[in-house]
């Protein structure tokens, strides 16, 4: 989700971006649990079982990156009893993002706030690179 925050008072928008963690990258990591935590003396893993797990790492890694890369820990929330918005976000430092949410925090103006929902793709990817 793309949270844009708009201020009429400063003639400006700020773009933040909510990327929560996908069921499939949960189920990833109970998977990868299972060949953490797999304990045979007796087995000898075979390619099969190297393949599918390079095929599970390959998939978890472009989940996790994307489950990573928004500014946003959660989505804004409504306090219903002051009028509030209470947005947790991490931004880095000298982002010029930065400046306009501090100012928007402290002008105590009304503001406009965007949601866009972005539906992911169905195509499996690897870094990026969609996969025959």
């Amino acid at each position: 989700m793309i949270f844009t925050f708009s201020s009429p008072k400063l003639n400006a928008e700020c773009a933040l971006m909510y990327t929560p963690v996908s069921s499939r990258l949960q189920e990833i990591t109970c998977r990868l649990g299972d060949y953490l935590h797999f304990s045979n003396g007796n087995f000898d893993p075979g390619l099969t079982w190297w393949n599918h797990l390079r095929d599970i790492l390959d998939e978890g890694y472009g989940e996790l990156l994307l489950a990573n890369s928004g500014e946003l820990v959660g989505v804004p929330l409504l306090h219903r009893t002051t009028g509030r918005i209470n947005v947790r976000a991490v931004i880095p430092k000298g982002d010029p993002r930065e400046n306009f949410i501090a100012e928007l925090t402290t002008s105590g103006e009304g503001h406009v706030i965007n949601v866009q929902f972005i539906e992911p793709s169905t195509s499996k990817k690897t870094f990026g690179i969609e996969e025959n």
